[in-house]
């Protein structure tokens, strides 16, 4: 779920899916880091809400604040850091100008603990 959301993340909001980031630019966004908080079960069935907020943009990384809901119940939040990468090189890179500014527009002012 996690990844589906980033995924859908960058493809709808950043407008560079990954597929064509990787097969276009050679470029990818593996995981850094992540760190998840379950706050209650969810059960077969459950319809659960999933959002995506970007908590920092550095150089060549983004923190994403991932929240997943069921009604009014929170179920988990996520922090999770992915890595703008040259695929071919294994190495990161500066995110390009374009994808910044997209990501810029979903800058959250403050994330809760």
């Amino acid at each position: 779920m996690i990844s589906a959301v980033q995924e859908r993340f960058f493809a709808d909001a950043v407008g560079m899916g990954w597929d064509r980031m990787i097969s276009g630019t050679g470029m990818a966004t593996p995981m850094g880091q992540i760190d998840c908080r379950f706050h209650a079960p969810s059960r077969l069935g459950d319809w659960l809400d999933l959002s995506l907020g970007v908590k920092r943009i550095g150089g060549s990384s983004a923190t994403f604040l991932i929240t997943c809901t069921s009604g009014d119940e929170r179920r988990f939040t996520c922090q999770a850091t992915v890595i703008h990468a040259d695929v071919a090189q294994g190495t990161s890179a500066a995110w390009p100008a374009e994808m910044r500014d997209a990501m810029t527009r979903y800058l959250i002012a403050k994330t809760p603990d």
